[in-house]
């Protein structure tokens, strides 16, 4: 099992989600910023963290760097779909039609939807097996301490 050190983070999610300066004609450089993606992955490991049964992990203790990842990714994209959606911009002045952003906010919830929706599985699943792991809980019965009454 190998962890991931912060900047292999960032890096790798740089990569899943295509966001580096050559492939960003228009903007011609990054379109997260390193303090994002920190942000995101902090968020992202909280949640997973505070979901029951809670853990603790780091993110350099985390042992599924790569559901860690996909799970910062939601949250970035969460975070550019606000930014498009408050930023969107319609304006018509008669034969003049101009849509800033037109449908992009709307692109974004559909991409939300579909990472959010693998996060959210595996994460049940693998905070189930925790917490069959940890024997937690358990079925109390009002007949539990009769096992010692003989013959009535």
């Amino acid at each position: 099992m190998a962890f991931w050190s912060e900047d292999e983070y960032i890096s790798n999610i740089r990569l899943r989600i295509k966001d580096t300066a050559a492939l960003n004609r228009l903007l011609g450089t990054e379109e997260s910023s390193e303090d994002l993606i920190k942000l995101c992955i902090n968020k992202a490991l909280e949640d997973f963290n505070f979901t029951i049964p809670t853990t603790t992990y780091v993110i350099t203790n985390f042992p599924r760097p790569y559901f860690l990842m996909d799970s910062a990714v939601v949250e970035i994209l969460i975070s550019a779909g606000i930014f498009y959606s408050r930023n969107a911009l319609s304006y018509n002045d008669g034969s003049l039609s101009i849509n800033d952003f037109e449908d992009k906010d709307q692109r974004y919830i559909n991409w939300i939807q579909i990472f959010i929706q693998r996060v959210e599985k595996q994460k049940q699943d693998w905070k189930l097996n925790i917490n069959i792991k940890r024997g937690s809980g358990g079925v109390i019965s009002p007949y539990r301490n009769l096992w010692f009454i003989k013959d009535l």
